[in-house]
């Protein structure tokens, strides 16, 4: 995944659009038109410029197992209250979701944005944007090419920033061709009672990368959660029995894994690793936090302070 943020400035300070309504430049349209700019919207392909350097095309025997897994284009939409599908034209839901990479537009904002109505042009006007990397797709170049996109469009009388707090892992694949793979796969199945399919997924655990990229070993990503787990909005869930699957994988797969069943708080939801056509899905990401009381340090006369003092006795 990248993440980029910038910011246009524009004049000195807010100004009262009675006064300057018209011949002012308005900053929050200007990274509208911007933002608007980085999709074809014929296409629904990102336009920025060599955006799509590094990516592969899934191979035919992947993406056979994808179109007979029983995903539902119409189901999988309307949950979340889609009616179609609005990414790049000519690719299936699960190919945009597994193997496509995306240049999202996380926040905006901008201008006065409390109870009630200013006219204000504002001063300065802000965007977040992130994007899912898949093959071998480059954060540092790829994040030259969207700044170069910004700074070619901006109008006179304004000027960017960008955040400082560069942050971005290549996709992470793996070798879905060693024995261990083909037992987690068959575990599952079993278990399942239905045929596992290795996909690809964004959600952004670099960890399994560097595992790859410092260590040279490869991770097994098995996710377990469910459609409406809600993943990153409010009340965020997990199944805590989609969780003993878990364990029937690992078990199969490896013969040091333990034999206990996870606790409550072993699991998290799954957030899936954005990796191409041809890598395992996803592992749940770790222990989900823990609820917990702090304790002060011990008194000098050794009493606990997180402990109930004795009342004091009024003086006469």
């Amino acid at each position: 995944m990248l993440k980029d943020e910038f910011t246009l400035h524009g004049p000195r300070i807010d100004l009262h659009s009675g006064h300057y309504g018209g011949p002012g430049l308005n900053l929050l349209r200007e990274v509208a038109r911007i933002v608007a700019s980085f999709h074809d919207p014929e296409t629904g392909r990102v336009a920025v410029e060599g955006f799509y350097d590094g990516v592969h095309e899934v191979p035919a025997e992947l993406m056979a197992q994808w179109e007979s897994c029983g995903s539902d284009e119409a189901d999988y939409l309307n949950s979340v209250g889609y009616t179609v599908p609005h990414g790049e034209r000519g690719y299936s839901t699960l190919a945009q979701q597994w193997a496509r990479p995306t240049l999202e537009i996380n926040g905006m904002w901008g201008g006065y944005q409390g109870a009630g109505s200013k006219t204000v042009i504002p001063s300065e006007a802000h965007c977040k944007i992130t994007c899912r990397l898949v093959g071998d797709m480059d954060p540092d170049v790829l994040r030259g090419k969207i700044r170069a996109h910004v700074e070619a469009r901006l109008a006179p009388d304004s000027r960017v920033t960008w955040d400082q707090d560069l942050e971005g892992s290549p996709a992470a694949v793996m070798n879905t061709a060693r024995p261990e793979f083909a037992a987690a796969r068959k575990a599952l199945s079993d278990e399942w009672q239905r045929e596992a399919v290795f996909v690809g997924m964004g959600g952004s655990i670099p960890i399994a990368g560097f595992f790859k990229t410092v260590l040279g070993m490869d991770a097994m990503l098995i996710g377990f959660a469910n459609d409406d787990d809600a993943i990153h909005s409010p009340n965020e869930k997990y199944d805590v029995k989609a969780s003993t699957a878990v364990f029937a994988a690992g078990r199969a797969s490896s013969p040091n894994w333990p034999a206990a069943r996870p606790s409550r708080r072993s699991c998290r939801a799954s957030a899936p690793l954005r990796h191409p056509a041809g890598s395992a899905e996803t592992t749940p990401r770790g222990r989900s936090p823990r609820r917990w009381t702090p304790t002060r340090r011990a008194g000098s006369a050794g009493r606990g302070r997180d402990r109930p003092r004795p009342a004091r006795r009024a003086s006469a």
